[in-house]
C-alpha cells in the first residue's frame, strides 16, 4: 500500500486510502490524506451498498483533490515529475512482451545442447540428445533400478521441471540424484511425492 502511496506521491497523483472497521489508525502521519472505513464484516447483503459508497468517496476524493495530491497541497509542494514519454497503446504493450518471451525461448533453445557439446561428463549420446529426453531416461532408470511406477514429468519451461512420485515419500538418495542431474542439466527440477509435497 505505501509502495503505491509513494508511486502517485511522486507523480502528483490524487490518493485515497482504505481501511477497515478494525483498524484505528493507518501507520504514519496520513491524517492529511481522503479515507475510507468499510465494515469488516463483509457481509454480502450490505456489500452492493458498501461498493456504491466506495465508489462516491474515491469520485469525491478526486473532485476534492483537483486531480492533485493531498500531500502536495498540505507541504506547499511545487514541482513533480512528468512522464518521459506518453504511455504505451495495448498493441504496443502485446509487442513488448512477445519480445521478451520470443528472447527467453532463443537463450533457452541456447542452453539445451551448448554446455554438454564438449564437456566430457556425459556420455557421447547424451551430448547430442534433447534435455528432457535425458532426464526422462534418468526417470524411467531410477524406476526400474527401485521396482517404482514411472514418475510423471510436467515442464513448466524449457529448463524448468515438476517431478512427481507415485510414491507417498521419495528416497532422499533419489532426490539427490535427480538434484544432482538436474544441476549437470542446467535445469531447476521440484520433486514431489504423490500428495504434491515438495521433497
Amino acid at each position: 500500500m505505501f509502495f503505491e502511496l509513494g508511486v502517485r506521491t511522486a507523480l502528483n497523483k490524487p490518493v485515497c486510502l482504505l481501511r477497515d472497521s478494525l483498524t484505528e489508525n493507518i501507520p504514519f502521519d496520513t491524517g492529511m490524506i481522503n479515507h475510507y472505513t468499510y465494515d469488516a464484516a463483509l457481509f454480502s447483503w450490505k456489500k452492493e451498498g458498501d461498493i456504491n459508497l466506495l465508489k462516491e468517496h474515491i469520485l469525491e476524493s478526486v473532485k476534492r483533490s483537483g486531480a492533485e495530491n493531498s500531500l502536495w497541497k498540505y507541504l506547499g509542494m511545487r514541482l513533480h515529475t512528468q512522464s518521459s514519454r506518453p504511455p504505451l497503446s495495448v498493441e504496443e504493450k502485446i509487442e513488448y512482451l512477445s519480445g521478451l518471451i520470443q528472447t527467453q525461448i532463443n537463450e533457452s533453445r541456447m542452453i539445451t545442447l551448448g554446455p554438454r557439446l564438449h564437456d566430457l561428463s556425459y556420455s557421447p549420446i547424451e551430448r547430442e540428445l534433447p534435455i528432457k529426453q535425458i532426464l526422462d531416461a534418468e526417470l524411467k532408470s531410477i524406476a526400474a533400478e527401485r521396482g517404482i511406477m514411472m514418475p510423471s514429468i510436467t515442464w513448466v519451461a524449457d529448463d524448468a521441471a515438476i517431478v512427481q512420485f507415485e510414491t507417498k515419500t521419495v528416497d532422499q538418495e533419489i532426490v539427490d540424484r535427480l538434484k544432482g542431474r538436474a544441476r549437470q542439466l542446467r535445469i531447476s527440477a521440484i520433486i514431489m511425492n504423490r500428495s504434491g509435497r515438495q521433497q
